[in-house]
């Protein structure tokens, strides 16, 4: 009993305590509980944050020494539950040799495949399957404006072959087209004698008529055409072909355009776009592409594009590692996932290995040591029991305790039951005094 009815307090003190018992009592969600002496609490379990700011147990310190695959590097945080091995000067693949050829790159035919990890140091360039249709009819890798063997030209009478001089380009040979930039057969010359010592002239692109006035031009005006005679050639490209629309008047139908480049061939990619990590495709003197040039790169891939925050080669889901997909984009790369190594009841993850649980937490079976690192969670100890060495056990007769405490923590004790008036101890239980009898409040239930 304490003096003057006091009640007696959770810890079996007579003093009140300054704290709630089991309330929270740090980030990392350690609990008060009772200390030593009966009329003060402490703060039980974890209660400093981790190396990295978080909560979770991580055995390194950052910037020490480590060994990854044989290679040294320092451990560095990538998370605030997360500590990596990270090497110096790490490449994409997540070692330390020069790649051949950076990931996610271009390669193989007609540039349709891409560089992938085959090991650590190592590259390779995986196609997809129907490379057979990657090329074109003339074995180049642009799309064609037809197929070969097929009609073309203006008035589809010309045969489609591929250019001898660029395999992603064709040419239109055999094409006829009449004097007057049509398709069918004139009955008569443009310029020539007709009725009447009158001269013939276009009067649209499938028909002659005669005109009996002098000097006329082919169109059936009086104006000098210069070069642009109807049933010529015209055009950037010589693709079109010249028509009259009026009798001092030539234009040019279907003229067609050149390239980005200025030329004539149809280009594979897009002048000024990505070819590679730092270059464009870059148009040259024969109006072609080629990969080359500097550019300013801004973020770690190579690119202009601000990107997320992950540190290349710092683990990731499903036993993967952060790469640059490409210039401007970060992945989670998963693959080199082989044969995954799956941890036991009360194991943990670690920096890809299997970690038994400390003293006083569990975790259930399941965990990919491939994968990112995971954590042991506290037992909770249940009601009226204690933790004794991390192990909950049973309160001894006659004393109770809330439930919550963490094993992982500090031992804790149980609370001493104190019979109230006209109780008495009876096998440690306090029962009710027989009818005609008295007794005071507080004998100790667990004497």
């Amino acid at each position: 009993m304490c003096e003057g009815d006091r009640p007696i307090n959770s810890c079996g003190g007579c003093e009140p305590l300054y704290q709630e018992l089991h309330s929270i009592c740090s980030e990392c969600g350690a609990t008060w509980a009772c200390s030593d002496l009966t009329n003060n609490v402490i703060c039980s379990g974890e209660t400093d944050l981790n190396a990295c700011g978080g909560c979770s147990f991580i055995a390194e310190e950052p910037g020490n020494v480590c060994n990854y695959e044989g290679y040294a590097g320092n451990w560095t945080c990538t998370s605030s539950e997360n500590m990596d091995c990270l090497l110096e000067n790490q490449n994409n693949c997540g070692g330390i040799e020069t790649l051949d050829n950076e990931p996610n790159t271009p390669c193989g035919t007609c540039n349709a495949g891409r560089i992938v990890c085959e090991t650590l140091d190592e590259t390779t360039c995986e196609m997809p399957e129907d490379i057979d249709s990657l090329q074109n009819a003339c074995g180049g890798c642009a799309p064609l404006q037809t197929d070969p063997g097929d009609s073309c030209g203006i008035c589809q009478n010309g045969q489609a072959v591929c250019d001898p001089e660029n395999n992603n380009s064709i040419i239109c040979v055999n094409e006829t087209i009449n004097a007057c930039g049509g398709c069918s057969e004139l009955q008569g010359v443009v310029g020539g004698s007709c009725d009447n010592n009158g001269t013939f002239f276009c009067e649209n692109t499938e028909q002659l008529a005669c005109s009996e006035e002098e000097n006329i031009n082919e169109c059936g005006g009086t104006e000098v055409l210069d070069n642009q005679k109807p049933g010529t050639r015209c055009g950037p490209c010589e693709q079109g072909v010249n028509i009259c629309v009026a009798p001092d008047l030539v234009v040019c139908l279907q003229p067609g355009s050149l390239n980005d480049c200025g030329g004539c061939n149809q280009l594979h990619a897009i002048s000024g776009s990505w070819c590679a990590e730092g270059r464009i495709w870059t148009c040259q003197e024969d109006n072609t592409l080629n990969c080359e040039g500097e550019i300013t790169a801004t973020n770690q891939c190579g690119g202009i594009t601000e990107l997320s925050d992950h540190i290349l080669g710092s683990s990731c889901e499903e036993c993967g590692f952060f790469r640059c997909d490409g210039y401007e984009t970060i992945i989670c790369d998963t693959s080199l996932c082989e044969n995954p190594i799956i941890c036991a009841e009360n194991e943990y993850v670690f920096n890809n290995v299997c970690t038994n649980c400390t003293a006083g937490t569990t975790n259930e079976a399941g965990d990919d040591a491939n994968g990112n690192n995971t954590v042991c969670e506290p037992i909770l100890c249940a009601e009226n029991e204690h933790v004794s060495d991390h192990i909950c056990e049973p309160c001894p007769d006659g004393t109770t305790n809330m439930a919550g405490d963490p094993a992982n923590g500090d031992d804790t004790s149980c609370e001493t039951t104190f019979c109230a008036l006209n109780e008495h101890v009876s096998g440690h239980t306090c029962v009710t005094c027989p009818d005609g009898t008295t007794n005071t409040a507080g004998d100790n239930a667990s004497g």
